[in-house]
């Protein structure tokens, strides 16, 4: 029988919260372009589900670390990024994020740390409302004034997606400059300025694409590029979509047209993080399930795109965010996969298709699935539409194949077709003929994803049939169907991981797909942490990678129920566990941010649960170089 997932399985789908997209409603066609939700329940939000029950107080793990400070921060939301800037002689500042859990623009609180051991909050920086957040922070130098750029996000329909810039130059005393406006909520962002003095702020906009493709709302993009040289008139300069602005293919080997054609549990592409580089001329966007997207941004008003990380068949994806190192001569590129969920694509094939293999994802609300129970093999019977019991005769024992159309897109798509029954009814008929399993060929532009549905009235927990799902624009149930013949299929489970650090080679790429991009190969990673791989149930905790900031031949990385993950990166092929620090406490370490001052070598982090944490390297976990 299938175990009880921990909380950040997408079975918790029902109490994730939607990131905050500005499109109408699908529920009333017609609807004004509004900020809201986006209606499509298929999207998690990806910083939420958290473990929250007390524990007995831990103490902290100090492997190669020296806990210098902590302080818990003001305010009723948990805290997000951190961010430090150096205001001269008015000494070192550090800003910490507030999360969206409960929305009521707790604002980025504002610490003096000249004094490491003595940190003081000194004010909040707000704009002006509620019921967003304000995650994500950058500060720079222009003309003479520090300037911050926030990220605001709605939780609601009375909220506010926008960049928001504050004058921070007497960090007591923040004052708002000006809003900047965007369709959906900037969720990372960063600040930059050029040689020539001109400064630009960058920012992700997630499924901002998904409302100008479907909902007919004004073309927007996902990377925003603003120019702030003059912080209280900021001017747009353009908005960059991986859909309408390239010709890169997904894994399929398709041209991007949905936000939904990804991979893994969570089937996405979006824009989720923007990192500057090369004074202003580069900006790496983390993609999500189309990996980091390198964009030559020497024009701003038009990016061209200069090359791009990808994932290898089976993969789930999730790229978060990066670190850019040039190590030698070479510019390597530290990845970070943000994946939640420890359960792998399934690997499919078949007698008709041969060697080719065929992505599928399990059904997490059946009782079994494939990764829980082993490879099944078997004979192939073709159910069509799957939505009569007449469709499963001769099913007993054997693999069926079902076709499953997205019924989402009715109304929306012209000409799409109503779909004739529910993934539920075919599941339901499947078991009830005894079928070893369902393979429900997904007909959708989306590719295959974990369907937020619990488990169908009349399937009890002693059902052993297993569900996945595979694309119908892979051509896999085509190729079934056009053969004619008895065909056999072999569901094989991969091993369960969740997010980790992937290391890219930027001088050794090639285009391996034909979309006119180079990609860079992946030469690395690092995975050595309990709970990160090989465990479909982990104790609590949240056990994914998230940020990596790099000092000389040192990466640290905020690694949520891991703490900070200190590594050796001087050969960034072969990265090695060189320290670590874990937040103690009665609630759980979700360490989120991490941020260093090259001046001193400490270490910065905010957690979730319990604020500033200010820590100094030792021993092995010291930067050199």
């Amino acid at each position: 029988m299938r175990a009880p997932r921990f909380e950040v399985s997408f079975a918790a789908a029902a109490v994730l919260v939607v990131f905050a997209v500005a499109v109408p409603a699908a529920a009333h066609p017609g609807t004004e372009w509004s900020t809201g939700p986006i209606p499509h329940d298929r999207i998690p939000h990806l910083h939420d589900a958290r473990p929250r029950g007390s524990v007995s107080a831990r103490p902290p793990i100090t492997d190669d670390f020296e806990i210098v400070s902590h302080l818990t921060l003001p305010g009723s939301a948990s805290d997000a990024d951190i961010a430090l800037y150096d205001h001269g002689h008015k000494g070192l500042f550090a800003y910490v994020g507030s999360w969206r859990d409960r929305c009521r623009n707790d604002g980025v609180k504002i610490i003096d740390v000249s004094k490491p051991r003595h940190p003081v909050v000194v004010s909040i920086a707000r704009a002006p409302g509620r019921g967003f957040s304000t995650e994500d922070m950058d500060i720079v130098e222009i003309a003479d004034r520090a300037v911050m750029g926030v990220g605001l996000q709605a939780c609601a329909n009375r909220g506010r997606n926008a960049f928001a810039f504050f004058d921070v130059t007497r960090p007591r005393h923040p004052k708002l400059l000006s809003m900047s406006r965007t369709p959906s909520g900037v969720h990372e962002l960063d600040l930059v300025v050029r040689p020539d003095g001109s400064a630009l702020a960058l920012g992700a906009t997630p499924f901002a694409d998904y409302g100008w493709k479907y909902y007919d709302a004004h073309r927007s993009g996902e990377v925003y590029i603003i120019d702030i040289s003059r912080p209280r008139n900021p001017q747009r300069l353009t908005a960059w979509s991986i859909i309408d602005d390239t010709d890169l293919r997904s894994i399929g080997g398709d041209p991007y047209e949905s936000s939904f054609q990804g991979m893994g549990a969570f089937t996405a592409v979006f824009a989720h993080s923007v990192r500057v580089a090369d004074e202003g001329m580069t900006a790496y966007v983390s993609y999500w399930d189309a990996g980091v997207v390198k964009l030559d941004i020497t024009d701003a008003a038009s990016p061209v795109v200069a090359g791009r990380t990808r994932y290898k068949a089976g993969a789930d994806g999730d790229a978060h965010s990066m670190f850019p190192l040039d190590v030698g001569g070479t510019r390597y590129l530290l990845q970070n996969d943000e994946d939640y969920d420890p359960d792998s694509p399934v690997r499919v094939k078949s007698s008709v298709t041969g060697a080719e293999s065929f992505t599928g994802i399990d059904m997490w609300w059946m009782p079994q699935d494939l990764n829980r129970t082993r490879q099944i093999s078997g004979d192939v019977v073709d159910a069509g539409d799957g939505c009569d019991g007449s469709d499963y005769a001769g099913a007993a024992g054997k693999i069926v194949i079902a076709d499953t159309v997205d019924f989402f897109y009715e109304g929306i798509i012209e000409g799409w077709p109503v779909a004739p029954c529910r993934l539920t009814k075919q599941a339901k008929l499947a078991a009830r003929n005894d079928a070893t399993a369902l393979v429900s060929n997904f007909v959708s532009p989306d590719d295959p994803w974990a369907w937020p549905f619990g488990r169908p009235k009349g399937i009890d927990e002693s059902e052993d049939m297993v569900i996945l799902q595979i694309a119908d624009a892979d051509g896999l149930a085509r190729a079934i169907r056009d053969d004619g013949g008895p065909a056999t299929m072999t569901l094989k489970p991969t091993a369960p991981e969740v997010g980790f650090l992937r290391i890219f080679d930027e001088s050794i790429a090639a285009d391996h797909d034909g979309d006119g991009v180079n990609e860079f190969r992946q030469v690395g990673s690092f995975t050595s942490l309990p709970h990160v791989t090989g465990q479909l149930d982990p104790p609590r905790g949240v056990w994914t990678i998230h940020n990596t900031e790099v000092l000389g031949d040192r990466a640290y990385s905020s690694w949520y129920s891991h703490g900070i993950v200190a590594l050796d990166v001087s050969d960034p092929t072969a990265p090695s566990l060189v320290g670590q620090f874990v937040p103690g406490g009665r609630r759980r370490a979700e360490t989120w941010g991490v941020a260093i001052d090259p001046a001193s070598g400490l270490i910065y982090a905010s957690d979730i649960n319990s604020g500033l944490w200010i820590v100094r390297p030792t021993g092995d976990a010291m930067a050199s170089g």
